[in-house]
């Protein structure tokens, strides 16, 4: 059943934020049947930085008479509450089926994408697909393309091979139709730097050959490409943007101003209402000051350390590979953009985090103390167990 919870979760951001809204709440209410929820708020590795997170959220947004950061830190609470429960399952089955599933979904997203484009065509400024807006969108794709990438580097067959394939393809379509073009640049390196770790040297050859290709196609023909032209425009404004934000952090450096604080300067740019500092660095330390800047640190370090250890791992060296390209690609597009802090987007990465769960959640078996049992490997197999000692091909348990 959990298993299911946290696939249905996976769907959930593939739909719509409401669909995500709704699936979180839902998840709450099943951990409150089940008696989960205060333990899981509790005992979750590293969950003390999140609260305290939240609760420095919710003081700031008040002192600074921002009433909409106090739902929205209510919120993280809740985000951080489904980010613990899929923590607490993981596995590696588990995380292969995230992928699976990903990529599948995200074939409903490029349709819905598909459509989008034939209604509105070249009227159309960018292309959102389910999220609410393209970049979102965009961020999605980032990461089920390197989902994509990585099941074709352990394709068992020609089928697979095609099907993971195509499902890379049908995204860096959806790309082109949502005009990013941070995303083009964070996934080339991320991509290139996940083949590196992975040892797929003639992979990487391909993609370097890709990329290359694509480069040189942009600059022999830049009208080709969705919002090139502009390029330099786009640039001026973000450094606006963030001339802006980093004046609004300096008015309260320490513990920040509350979640949607730069919404609330109603600041037009080009005619446009921007609601974020269009960077993930910046709004961390508009929100939550350098205070909570160092709270998310603390959570990342014990949320990474586990996933860290798996480079050591033979059957999850990819697994590490991938989560790094995955932490790369976000943090690259994350200079220059927030969309990791939309909820479609926001959920594919908190699952990303939730592989540090792999590593923790060692099944454990049960035996009397005063007498040793003799069980066949393939259940010992089963139950994950640490300590053994073969004997005739059973495993003695202590």
């Amino acid at each position: 059943m959990d298993e299911r919870i946290v696939l249905g979760l996976v769907i959930s951001a593939f739909v719509s934020m409401y669909a995500v809204v709704a699936a979180m709440l839902g998840v709450i209410a099943y951990l409150i049947k089940e008696k989960r929820l205060i333990p899981l708020a509790l005992t979750s590795p590293g969950i003390q930085y999140l609260w305290a997170l939240c609760a420095l959220g919710i003081a700031a947004a008040l002192a600074n008479g921002n009433k909409m950061g106090v739902p929205v830190a209510m919120l993280l609470a809740v985000f951080f509450l489904i980010g613990a429960f899929v923590r607490s399952v993981m596995t590696r089955k588990l995380f292969d089926k995230i992928i699976e599933v990903s990529c599948a979904a995200s074939l409903f997203a490029f349709a819905v994408a598909f459509v989008q484009y034939l209604t509105n065509g070249a009227h159309s400024a960018r292309i959102s697909s389910t999220f609410y807006n393209a970049n979102y969108y965009a961020a999605a794709i980032e990461i089920v393309t390197l989902f994509a990438v990585y099941k074709l580097l352990h394709a068992k067959n020609r089928k697979q091979s095609c099907y993971y394939a195509a499902v890379a393809v049908f995204n860096a379509i959806g790309l082109y139709f949502s005009g990013c073009r941070t995303a083009v640049f964070a996934l080339c390196v991320a991509a290139t730097l996940m083949l590196v770790l992975c040892r797929s040297y003639k992979a990487l050859c391909i993609h370097i050959g890709l990329c290359a290709g694509l480069a040189a196609i942009m600059f022999a023909l830049p009208n080709l490409f969705p919002r090139m032209g502009q390029l330099d425009v786009d640039i001026s404004t973000r450094i606006h943007i963030w001339r802006y934000a980093i004046a609004s952090i300096l008015q309260s450096p320490i513990f920040g101003k509350g979640v949607l604080a730069f919404m609330r300067r109603h600041i037009i740019i080009n005619h446009m209402h921007i609601m974020h500092t269009h960077s993930i660095y910046l709004e961390i330390l508009l929100s939550f000051g350098l205070l909570g800047a160092g709270l998310v640190l603390a959570y990342l370090k014990n949320c990474l350390a586990p996933i860290w250890r798996m480079r050591r791992i033979g059957s999850d060296r990819d697994r590490f590979a991938l989560a790094f390209a995955l932490l790369g690609c976000i943090g690259l597009h994350g200079l220059v953009d927030a969309t990791v802090f939309s909820i479609q987007a926001g959920l594919l990465m908190m699952l990303l985090f939730s592989l540090a769960g792999v590593q923790e959640n060692h099944r454990r078996v049960t035996l009397p103390a005063h007498r040793p049992a003799y069980l066949p490997a393939a259940r010992i197999r089963e139950n994950y167990a640490k300590h053994f000692i073969c004997s005739k091909g059973h495993f003695r348990i202590y």
